[in-house]
């Protein structure tokens, strides 16, 4: 009989939540002890998170052309988040995907004749989307 193993995955080398599905997707493959065969890929799981999002305080300044915003790393029950997808809505137009960081904080550009906007930033998705569920901070209409 072959020696079976238990394989866990620690969440922090889990892969940025899909942002269609809002879940996590895994396969996997088995390989014997000596490494010289390999089964078959295994068909996709999709794997719900169980866990809530503990975020803290949201700060933002603006120096000259750029805006420097910071915010206390987000636990979620298992560690800190690896990633942070941050949006900005320039004076009540649509929001818009600026990038991902893997700090916690970042420094955005000031468009020419923006006068006010808005944040928003999630835990990092891929391909970022905006899924409620992973919003993590929100600061609405901020005068410039």
């Amino acid at each position: 009989m072959a020696d079976i193993k238990k394989v866990k995955i620690p969440n922090a080398s889990l892969p940025a939540i899909n942002g269609e599905t809002g879940t996590y997707l895994l396969r996997y493959r088995m390989i014997s002890a000596d490494k010289n065969r390999y089964s078959q890929w295994s068909p996709v799981y999709s794997i719900a998170p169980d866990y809530t999002y503990v975020s803290g305080e949201l700060s933002n300044a603006t120096l000259g052309s750029s805006i420097v915003i910071s915010w206390d790393p987000v636990s979620n029950g298992y560690g800190n988040v690896q990633g942070y997808d941050v949006w900005i809505n320039w004076d009540d137009t649509s929001w818009e995907y600026k990038q991902t960081s893997r700090t916690n904080s970042t420094t955005i550009m000031v468009p020419p004749g923006a006068v006010g906007y808005s944040l928003r930033i999630y835990a990092e998705i891929n391909p970022p989307k905006e899924l409620a569920a992973h919003k993590l901070y929100e600061q609405l209409t901020v005068t410039l």
